[in-house]
């Protein structure tokens, strides 16, 4: 996975999140060099988030103070609006943080939402994606894997 290029990200992305406020990618970082990005997927259109989702999703608050320590923070970003995503976080008695990147491109930029052969049914897929933040703020992908990969 070191060997693998990086890409610099040019693209300002606004995610909302569930309980109120704004954030850009970089303040998504809190501080931290490394962001673990985990793509929850909740349509926009559903009432609730992925079941498989869900089950890995609780054991988001168990591991935070690890990657912290390791220099490293976990942001979940979802399709949904941010007051579905509050009650359905509220519902499974979750701490992490948890955005919504609304109508923005963010989760077709990182190939987790694409549409289906130039049709108008897009599908979704689970995808854990990590960004490197340099000094100079500058920020860059650098690692994702899906479905089965998240394994």
């Amino acid at each position: 996975r070191a060997k693998l290029p990086w890409l610099k990200v040019d693209k300002e992305y606004v995610f909302f999140q569930a309980g109120g406020g704004c954030a850009s990618l970089s303040e998504l970082f809190q501080g931290r060099s490394q962001l673990i990005v985990y793509h929850f997927m909740f349509g926009s259109d559903w009432e609730e988030g992925c079941a498989s989702c869900s089950f890995l999703a609780d054991g988001f608050d168990g591991i935070i103070s690890h990657l912290k320590a390791r220099d490293v923070s976990l942001a979940v970003v979802s399709a949904a609006h941010q007051d579905k995503l509050l009650a359905y976080k509220r519902k499974m008695d979750w701490q992490f943080p948890w955005y919504s990147c609304g109508d923005s491109t963010f989760n077709r930029d990182f190939d987790v939402i694409f549409d289906n052969d130039g049709g108008i049914d897009w599908k979704e897929i689970p995808c854990i994606s990590v960004f490197y933040k340099g000094q100079d703020g500058a920020i860059y992908y650098t690692y994702g894997t899906f479905a089965r990969g998240l394994e």
